[in-house]
């Protein structure tokens, strides 16, 4: 794996992921003029509720800003579609971060999080602004709801789309048992079913998951 940022850290365990690094990388590294002395840190979590989320503790300076930038990116849903994950949501997520420390940089309040700055920002990255608001929406997030005690269900649908999970709360709970809880497509009420009734798409992401954090505890 090839790195260019000096200052760059990562906790990658699988190809994909040291791929999804170096596209980080590639990416600051447009904007090095900006990056090149901040120290970044990028990992990967196997149980966010959203894509990627970032963290600055930037402080503006004439001859670059100086800090932490740390990236976090959802594995699951690399591990779900790589592809669309490299094209769409590093580049999102990097167009962030990059208009923020431009914004700091320039003494900017950045009023919208998908306004101009952000937009000439990814366009200054992929040459097209033609990327998902919410790449969030374009994944499943069953398995991970899964994994976090969420509640099996099921509906008339049958097959993948007849399998969802929900939070495990008193107010769905209550839903469930009175029957109303029902799937949007078919207007089925859900029924419970046991773990052992879930897809097989989803069951391989469970056994994703497991193994990926059974492997970074033992790090």
């Amino acid at each position: 794996m090839k790195i260019v940022h000096p200052e760059l850290t990562h906790d990658a365990q699988f190809s994909r992921e040291e791929h999804a690094i170096e596209i980080t990388d590639y990416f600051l590294n447009i904007h090095a003029d900006l990056v090149s002395k901040l120290t970044v840190q990028v990992g990967f979590r196997y149980g966010m509720a959203t894509y990627a989320t970032h963290k600055l503790q930037v402080t503006p300076a004439r001859n670059g800003a100086t800090g932490t930038v740390a990236i976090l990116f959802n594995s699951v849903f690399l591990y779900q579609d790589s592809n669309f994950f490299y094209k769409k949501c590093i580049p999102h997520q990097v167009a962030h971060v990059i208009a923020e420390i431009k914004a700091l940089q320039e003494g900017i309040i950045i009023e919208k999080p998908h306004g101009i700055e952000w937009t000439h920002a990814l366009i200054s990255l992929i040459s097209t602004a033609d990327v998902p608001i919410n790449p969030t929406m374009e994944f499943d997030s069953r398995s991970i709801k899964l994994v976090k005690g969420g509640i099996p269900l099921r509906c008339v649908c049958g097959g993948e789309d007849g399998f969802n999970v929900v939070v495990n709360s008193d107010n769905n709970q209550n839903k469930i048992k009175n029957g109303e809880l029902t799937c949007v497509k078919c207007n089925s009420c859900y029924e419970l079913v046991d773990d052992s009734m879930v897809s097989e798409c989803v069951a391989s992401e469970i056994k994703f998951i497991k193994a990926a954090r059974s492997a970074a505890m033992k790090k």
